[in-house]
């Protein structure tokens, strides 16, 4: 009768590899992020609070829309204010889209204009 040879238990990774190859990815990024410079971090400023403006002004748009729903007589209302939201909606969010967009290709190009 033949005997099974015992699985191999997995090797263990040395830890201080691995915090070593943790430490060079931490240097090469913040290498990189110096290279950016602050104009990027300026630009990135800029992008972050145009997206907060947005999501603010929708999130009152939408308390107003329930503020008009809850006040709505009939049924015919009801709709006419639902698609009244949803097509203002639609072409807030394709305008914001399109200024994110300029905003992006402005920061890549490092052009960003007030």
């Amino acid at each position: 009768m033949t005997r099974k040879a015992a699985p191999e238990t997995p090797a263990i990774p040395d830890p201080l590899t691995a915090f070593a190859a943790m430490e060079g990815l931490r240097d090469s990024s913040l290498r990189t992020l110096s290279l950016l410079g602050t104009n990027w971090m300026y630009n990135i400023s800029g992008f972050t609070t145009e997206v907060a403006q947005f999501l603010s002004d929708r999130v009152q748009q939408d308390f107003r829309l329930q503020h008009q729903l809850m006040h709505c007589n009939d049924m015919d209302e009801l709709r006419r204010v639902q698609a009244d939201f949803v097509r203002d909606a639609l072409d807030q969010y394709m305008a914001e889209t399109g200024k994110l967009v300029q905003l992006g290709g402005d920061m890549m190009a490092g052009t960003v204009t007030q």
